[in-house]
């Protein structure tokens, strides 16, 4: 996706879309691979995913990658920059953000960089094995 926004620069209206436009995409592919179980969870790590890519990241294009094997489902996004994943420290609860990727890794079996070190990926355990 071609960020419309100077990265750096208060997103604009189409970038804001992008979270919920991915989010759609992961759903229809989810449950295109019979996995519906898995639906809102992929929503949710696509969107915060995403949504950090956009706020955070300085490449001009933002990247997804959604596939799945036997045994999860792989999700990657990235911007073509050095990413960093924060340690993750105490959130505080009044905070309006810093909490995504917590909600990431609470319910992804591995959330690590991409092997170019210019995303993040994070796989998803298909409940109860291969379908």
């Amino acid at each position: 996706m071609a960020r419309s926004t100077r990265a750096g620069a208060p997103i604009d209206v189409q970038d804001r879309r992008r979270p919920g436009q991915v989010r759609r995409i992961a759903r229809a592919y989810v449950r295109l691979w019979g996995l519906g179980d898995l639906a809102g969870v992929a929503e949710l790590v696509v969107s915060e995913l995403v949504t950090n890519a956009f706020l955070h990241g300085q490449g001009n294009v933002v990247r997804f990658r959604m596939r799945r094997d036997e045994s999860c489902v792989r999700i990657e996004v990235g911007d073509g920059t050095p990413v960093t994943i924060p340690e993750q420290q105490s959130v505080d609860v009044l905070a309006e953000g810093g909490r995504g990727l917590l909600l990431v890794a609470a319910h992804a079996h591995e959330l690590c960089l991409t092997d170019d070190g210019t995303g993040v990926r994070c796989s998803l355990p298909i409940p109860g094995g291969v379908r």
